[in-house]
Order: structure tokens, then sequence, then C-alpha cells
């Protein structure tokens, strides 16, 4: 069974680790300049108004004083209908996606420190499910869909593997006047939470295991222009 795009850097960068807790950024030389967002201070359509090559860093922290760092990119394009039409993308006002649209979530993982070391690519797509209630699935292949939710701007799926649960979240916004994508995966183990307060109220509470998150910019194509306001 494929491993979960959430998982897929734990495991494969988990001999990688130095004393700092914070990646450096890309060279600022070389940051394309992005798109305007779409109508201002309004929340992008998913998975239209996402459609790109997005590429950063980012790190897994367990609340030690030892990170693992990698680079990642994530790459959304539309793909073809059974009719030959093309779901929604950028730069069309006033179209949206359909349920039933794929969209491809390519990611790619290298580890920062080893060159060496063979990139870790995922070959998933994004259904769309019902774009008015915000519902897609991260199809991976084999069966496995993982829920994804819209929830007022921020992406959300919870799942779980094994005795892990797995909370990851995807936010759009702008940094520096560019597009930019925060990516975080929380990770941890229901059974090593304990009871707190009264037994009656059933309430239990635990500690995080695992913090995966990136920081991601949109690349922007050399014929590519700002997107119109909605």
């Amino acid at each position: 069974m494929k491993r979960t795009l959430a998982i897929a850097v734990l495991v494969s960068l988990a001999g990688c680790s130095m004393p700092a807790r914070h990646a450096e950024p890309p060279d600022q030389a070389n940051k394309p300049e992005p798109p305007t967002l779409a109508g201002g201070m309004m929340a992008p359509v998913f998975p239209a108004d996402w459609v790109g090559h997005w590429k950063g860093y980012g790190a897994v922290e367990n609340g030690e004083a030892t990170t693992h760092q990698f680079n990642m990119e994530l790459d959304i394009q539309p793909i073809a209908r059974a009719d030959g039409s093309m779901p929604a993308s950028r730069g069309n006002p006033g179209d949206y996606p359909k349920a039933g649209d794929r969209y491809t979530w390519k990611i790619t993982y290298t580890d920062r420190r080893d060159k060496t070391k063979p990139a870790d690519v995922r070959e998933y797509q994004i259904v769309v499910r019902d774009p008015m209630k915000g519902q897609y699935v991260i199809d991976e292949g084999g069966g496995i869909e993982l829920p994804l939710h819209d929830l007022m701007g921020p992406l959300y799926s919870v799942f779980s593997v094994g005795d892990r649960q797995l909370v990851a979240r995807y936010a759009f916004s702008q940094l520096d006047d560019r597009d930019a994508m925060h990516v975080e995966v929380l990770t941890f183990d229901p059974g090593n939470q304990h009871a707190v307060g009264d037994a009656a109220q059933a309430i239990r509470a635990g500690s995080p295991q695992t913090l995966q998150s990136a920081e991601l910019w949109r690349k922007k194509s050399a014929n590519e222009k700002p997107t119109k306001a909605k």
C-alpha cells in the first residue's frame, strides 16, 4: 500500500538532523514575482486559483533540538475532462470547478543536506466533490482517498495511519507580495493521551508527536499576467 503524503517525508528523511530549528529561506534574488491575488482580500477558489508550480522548504520537528530539513515542490494542474474540456484554472474569471473535476497534486521532497538522496515523488490528484460545500479528496491511488475540506480559506484533512492520527492544513496567503502556501501536518497518538479533570467529563489530553511544516512560493511563468479581481 502506498504511504500517505503526510508521512512520506518523515520516513524518507528520518536519518537527517541538525541543531537549527528553522531552515534558511530561498535565495531572495531568485524569487519570481507573483500574480496579484484574485479579488484582493477574497479567499482564492480551490483548486482553480491554486493552480501552478509551488516550491519552497520545510522541516520536521518533534519538540527536541533537532530538525529534519527538506525541499518541497507541489505541482497543481487541471486534468482534461472526458469530453476534452478543461476544469477551471487561474486567469478565467467567473469559471469555477465542477463536481468530478480533477487536478494534479504532485509532491516532490528532496533532502536539504544530502544531495545524493533520490527525490521522493508522490503523484496524487485532487478530486472535486462538492465545491459549494468545500468538499474535495486527495486521491493517492489504490483506493486511498483522503477527505479535504475548505474551511473559510484554509484546507484541512484528518486521517490516521496505524496508531497515529494526522491533521493536515494548507493555507494560501501573500508574503513579500508573492503568493505563498503554508503546509502543516500535525501527528499525534491518541493512545498516549491521559484522562484529565472529572472522569464524568471524559476529557483526555496529550502532546503532539511531530509537526511537519513547509513554506512554498508559487513560481510565475514568463508570459503570465496578474489574475483579475472577481
